[in-house]
């Protein structure tokens, strides 16, 4: 495996160094060589091995997906689901709860583009039709994603005005917001926070991957900031790391059923709030977002436990 000639965390730690006081220019550069030493004997070995082992498994993997073929399958998927979201409900009952979900966003997200002209075609339609609006997409450009990153720190300014109103003071810690750096953007998630380090030296951090404009119609923003920042995940991660008093440990550990169920009723939370009273189409984007949900819930118990097909779950 061939590593780039100045790969970005050779970058990253060169850069690191010249903050360290006392090291002289040998010591740099010989430190520099031992990390790319390290990536061309040790590190890009271990990924090249990595991926010929997922290579060989997919030549024997089978033509549908579902966890129910493998042996066991059954009682893995039903402790997963239990971990993940904190109940106790069956597969199938976590199956009907979705598609009843489905029916009824689908229904409000039909009236809410009927109540912005959008009247013809199916509700996936529309809501393509929607994101190609005049001034729906920001530009591919340095200016682009500027605006797009000010918008979400506009947005995260009027959040904080329902967290103060429906909880209280929150606390004092703040969010940056900002992209992903280009050159971690082809294997970073869309959008992704990180709560601030344990010394609480670097702040949290808010980060969105602009490496596809296309991704992030202005509509969808509100609800994604809602989710992520206040009162989503920062505010969640400050409360337990400056209020709850909860050992390391507990801080450090990630509950998915907990933080996301969280960040996803912070959205019913901004809704209830009045952030989108005078925004319409961010309140579609909500109503977007909450259908995205119930439709994994369907499309995750369809495949793993009610043996759907791949076509099936599309």
């Amino acid at each position: 495996a061939e590593v780039p000639e100045t790969p970005a965390i050779v970058e990253i730690f060169d850069n690191l160094q010249n903050g360290v006081e006392g090291l002289t220019p040998d010591a740099r550069a010989a430190n520099s060589k031992r990390l790319r030493d390290l990536l061309t004997g040790d590190v890009a070995p271990a990924y090249q091995r990595f991926a010929d082992t997922v290579a060989a498994l997919a030549e024997i993997a089978p033509a549908e997906p579902g966890i129910w073929q493998v042996a066991g399958g059954d009682a893995y998927y039903r402790a997963v689901l239990a971990a993940y979201t904190g109940t106790e409900e069956t597969p199938a009952e976590l199956h009907r709860r979705g598609m009843a979900d489905v029916t009824r966003l689908t229904s409000e997200l039909d009236s809410a583009l009927g109540g912005v002209g959008l009247t013809e075609g199916t509700v996936s339609e529309r809501l393509t039709l929607l994101a190609a609006q005049p001034g729906q997409l920001y530009e591919a450009s340095d200016l682009g994603r500027a605006a797009l990153i000010e918008r979400l720190s506009a947005l995260t300014t009027r959040a904080q005005g329902v967290v103060d109103a429906q909880i209280g003071a929150s606390p004092a810690s703040n969010v940056t917001v900002s992209m992903i750096p280009a050159a971690f953007a082809a294997s970073a998630p869309s959008a992704a926070y990180t709560p601030r380090t344990a010394d609480g030296r670097n702040p949290a951090r808010f980060e969105i991957n602009l490496s596809r404009m296309s991704d992030w119609p202005d509509y969808s923003l509100p609800t994604l900031v809602f989710h992520e920042t206040l009162p989503g995940h920062h505010l969640e991660s400050a409360l337990t790391a400056e209020k709850a008093n909860l050992p390391l440990a507990r801080q450090l550990i990630w509950n998915a059923g907990y933080g996301e169920g969280w960040a996803s009723y912070a959205e019913t939370l901004a809704d209830e709030g009045g952030l989108y009273t005078d925004d319409p189409l961010g309140r579609i984007g909500y109503l977007q977002s909450m259908l995205l949900r119930a439709a994994r819930l369907v499309a995750d118990t369809g495949i793993h436990q009610q043996k759907w097909s791949r076509d099936r779950a599309i």
